[in-house]
């Protein structure tokens, strides 16, 4: 339910706020008042593209935000699928600017496409201007299953004609795979050989260059590893001779106090580790060796690794997770045959599991289709058009996500005349009543929260003004109504009354929108009626009063 609006430099509105109530409100005001500007507003919010036109003249950004409390599940869904964080109420935000517009949704950034997904869960305009859903085949689907009760029926036939199309393009996939099975049979042992072969082992690789490193520069490492190793014990005045001395004289000092014994501590530890580094040097030495042939094993192994890391790396770690597919596909191509026939059985039980299903679906649309138009007749019957047929039709279609029908919508307004698709015939304010017809014939069964009727006194007046303004008031009592007229007859019957007036303020012109009751409100019923006097006026509190 809309429960607060807000819009800002829009168009030649420098700011309105609306607090909505539940049940059914009226907009009323002369002609070229600034209603459209209200329903432009309302439409960006169900994510219609802006345009930077409607900016008002010298601001920089138009501002349109409302607020809606939640009571649909599938916005819900929405939100929590988007981890858009909410509690009773959201709050929509449009920024239309110069430069780029944004879109909020509890302060989330969040797309136009995600905006026009739970819109029409939030809220439906319709109207003249806005009667697209009734002449697209889509949305005659929706109100048949909306009518029959069977959109959560629907909805688990679309997850299983998901899966059959999933099976179906895997099914293709493993045809196409045993076309071409011995070819690649050939190339997958092939490259299954060549690991093998070579059979490499993690880490391989990196143990390997430093080997290679230290046979490439064994006699460097030697002539080196013999300076230091002279330096340090074996030729004359060595370092651990002269270590050992200064040893030798430290340890007089060690009785002098704590720091002392530290000194000596360290001197001595320093004369340990540098015998220890000398024995770990011959231990070195011994083991770097001036070898050829080794050097040209290791290279060669080097070689074949780098080969199967190019071809199946980078790593090792990697070339070894391949080898493991490749035996995984061989496996599959090995039993191709058994799996196909597997996957073709499950693929028949399922298309005859979703055929049956279609067709159960189909049969329950065919009857409901019947007693969907005798009610939208009906309906018609009260809005001026008693002579109007309204016919579904419902025609096979070729299987798809919803089932196998196709849905077409024919009306003859007139009697004598042959029945005509609805986008072909119907006027605008026809066009406003089929959709209060299919409004009130619906019931309850979950219409948007909120429903902005434009225009759908068009063409009536009297007796069938009073019915309109009747359903009007009974269809609120399911979804909050705001309700945009020209007759009083609709007005009378409204919980809330808004008057929308253009001003002239300073050198601008403005338009505005308010709350209008008591007296206020019987004056605007009474322009409406066409004359503000006594009379009228009194006519006026009467209607009201029996309200």
């Amino acid at each position: 339910m809309l429960t607060y609006l807000h819009i800002k430099d829009f168009a030649i509105i420098d700011e309105v706020e609306i607090e909505w109530g539940e049940g059914f409100d009226v907009l009323t005001g002369e002609t070229g008042a600034g209603k459209s500007i209200i329903l432009n507003a309302v439409s960006l919010i169900r994510g219609e593209k802006a345009n930077q036109s409607l900016i008002r003249a010298g601001r920089e950004k138009a501002i349109i935000e409302a607020i809606f409390k939640i009571d649909r599940e599938e916005v819900k869904e929405h939100l929590n699928h988007a981890e858009i964080e909410y509690e009773e109420e959201i709050i929509i935000r449009r920024i239309i600017s110069t430069g780029r517009s944004k879109v909020f949704v509890n302060d989330t950034p969040v797309t136009l496409n995600f905006l026009s997904t739970i819109a029409p869960y939030l809220i439906g305009i319709d109207g003249q201007h806005s009667q697209q859903l009734l002449l697209q085949p889509k949305f005659y689907l929706e109100i048949l299953d909306e009518y029959a009760e069977i959109k959560e029926r629907v909805k688990k036939f679309e997850e299983k004609f998901r899966q059959l199309k999933a099976l179906e393009v895997k099914l293709e996939e493993l045809r196409q795979q045993e076309k071409e099975r011995n070819k690649k049979l050939e190339f997958l042992n092939y490259q299954l050989e060549e690991i093998e072969k070579i059979n490499p082992i993690i880490g391989e690789d990196e143990e390997l260059e430093k080997e290679k490193k230290i046979l490439s520069e064994s006699e460097k490492i030697l002539l080196t590893m013999s300076d230091i190793l002279d330096a340090i014990y074996i030729g004359e005045d060595t370092i651990i001779e002269r270590l050992k001395a200064i040893v030798k004289e430290s340890e007089k000092l060690n009785d002098l106090g704590e720091k002392w014994e530290e000194f000596y501590s360290h001197i001595s530890e320093a004369l340990y580790n540098l015998e220890d580094a000398a024995y770990i040097g011959e231990d070195l030495t011994s083991m770097v060796k001036s070898d050829p042939v080794r050097l040209e094993e290791v290279t060669e192994r080097l070689l074949e690794l780098g080969d199967l890391k190019r071809k199946y790396g980078p790593t090792l770690k990697d070339v070894l997770k391949e080898k493991e597919n490749i035996k995984e596909e061989i496996t599959l191509l090995e039993n191709i045959n058994s799996t196909l026939e597997d996957k073709e059985k499950k693929l028949q039980k399922m298309q005859e599991e979703i055929e049956k299903e279609a067709e159960e679906i189909s049969s329950i649309r065919k009857k409901t289709a019947r007693s969907l138009q005798k009610k939208v007749e009906e309906e018609l019957s009260d809005l001026a058009m008693e002579r109007a047929k309204f016919i579904i039709e419902i025609v096979p279609a070729t299987l798809f996500s919803k089932g196998k029908d196709k849905v077409e919508i024919k009306i003859a307004p007139n009697l004598g005349e042959p029945p005509k698709p609805l986008q072909k015939i119907a006027s605008g304010g026809e066009l406003s009543r089929i959709m209060l017809a299919l409004r009130s014939s619906l019931g309850k069964k979950s219409p948007p929260s909120t429903i902005i009727f434009d225009e759908v006194d068009s063409g009536i007046g009297g007796k069938t003004a009073e019915t309109v303004g009747n359903k009007l008031r009974e269809l609120s009592t399911r979804s909050q109504l705001i309700v945009i007229t020209h007759l009083p007859q609709i007005a009378f019957r409204a919980g809330r009354h808004y008057k929308v007036e253009k001003k002239i303020l300073g050198e601008r012109t403005v338009s505005t929108i308010n709350e209008v009751k008591g007296e206020e409100r019987v004056h605007e019923l009474a322009r409406m009626l066409g004359k503000i006097d006594r009379e009228t006026i009194n006519y006026v509190k009467k209607m009201i009063g029996n309200m």
